[in-house]
């Protein structure tokens, strides 16, 4: 009789060998999607101002505007003599006649030989002086014939002169009211070298402030 008695399955592994060499590198991949966005970086400093650039060219003139409104008046504007010297009694009328207010500066002096009436609303001011001449013959330097005139910071010198006549005509006044005429005003009205009256009121009614 016979008998097979069969053998292992399989053998026994032997030790690993060595490592074969690299091979060659393989084609590039294909390329991947794009990253997100960094953050903004931070903001460099300022650069430095740049030199001035050449003035430009002096654009052309405007047209001339029209002209202005002297809204005063003075004596000398007429022929006046500011001096003192001369009679500007016409001088003083004709700026009294133009309605507008009357300025008499502080250095200028104007000498009447006859009396200024003020025969409308005015206004009379500036620091001069009205001065009587030697050959003056009136009752007052100045009457008043009108409502709402107003005499500020001027001087009446009376050269203390005496009137010609007898009575009331031999007085001479500073300033007179020749009527029944309200809101004359008077400041800084300096009335000196009258030998009689600075301010004379015909009519007691008169309103002087």
């Amino acid at each position: 009789m016979r008998f097979d008695i069969p053998g292992p399955a399989s053998g026994i592994t032997g030790p690993q060998g060595p490592t074969g060499a690299t091979g060659p590198a393989g084609p590039t991949g294909p390329r991947g999607p794009m990253g997100n966005t960094g953050p903004t970086g931070a903001t460099g400093p300022t650069g430095a101002t740049g030199p001035i650039g050449p003035t430009g060219a002096t654009g052309s003139a405007g047209a001339t505007g029209p002209a202005g409104v002297n809204s005063l008046v003075t004596p000398a504007e007429h022929g006046g003599d500011s001096s003192g010297v001369a009679n500007s009694l016409t001088a003083l009328q004709a700026a009294a006649a133009t309605g507008k207010p009357i300025f008499i500066p502080p250095d200028h002096t104007y000498r009447i030989d006859g009396e200024w009436a003020l025969s409308s609303k005015l206004i009379v001011f500036g620091g001069g002086t009205i001065k009587l001449g030697s050959s003056f013959t009136a009752l007052s330097a100045i009457s008043i014939n009108y409502d709402d005139i107003k005499i500020y910071d001027i001087t009446i010198d009376g050269s203390s002169i005496h009137g010609t006549g007898s009575g009331a005509t031999a007085i001479i006044n500073g300033i007179r009211a020749a009527g029944v005429y309200h809101r004359l005003k008077l400041d800084g009205v300096k009335i000196k070298n009258f030998p009689a009256r600075g301010v004379y009121c015909v009519d007691p009614g008169a309103g002087i402030y």
